[in-house]
């Protein structure tokens, strides 16, 4: 006799399509290194992954937000998982940023707070 495993609510065919977009999203931005632009419609891949994403966060957040959690708190669980990362990649082209532009320290600054920059 066999545990009955309840139900989840982990897509992993939907985990599987968002890192397949994503890989294809990084092969879009590194074609120089990667040796060309190997998918040329790989931009509907950012589209897709956000489409995805969407869903899963929505299907993920959803019972807390109509219970427990208020709209500043799910910002704030989005600020504290997405920005470790974020700022790492700031830091990681910061070098390169100071080594192409006079406006890197401005452009840094911005970015620390997620503004857009235009120009």
């Amino acid at each position: 006799m066999t545990a009955h495993t309840p139900p989840t609510s982990h897509f992993l065919a939907l985990d599987g399509l968002r890192g397949v977009a994503a890989l294809i999203v990084v092969q879009r931005h590194g074609y120089f290194f990667l040796g060309g632009d190997m998918l040329p419609a790989g931009y509907l891949a950012v589209d897709f992954f956000f489409l995805l994403s969407g869903f899963v966060l929505a299907h993920a957040y959803d019972g807390r937000l109509r219970t427990t959690m208020s709209p500043l708190g799910f910002m704030r669980a989005r600020l504290v998982r997405l920005y470790p990362l974020y700022l790492l990649g700031l830091v990681l082209c910061l070098p390169l940023a100071l080594t192409t532009s006079d406006h890197a320290p401005a452009w840094f600054a911005a970015g620390l707070l997620f503004s857009p920059i235009f120009g």
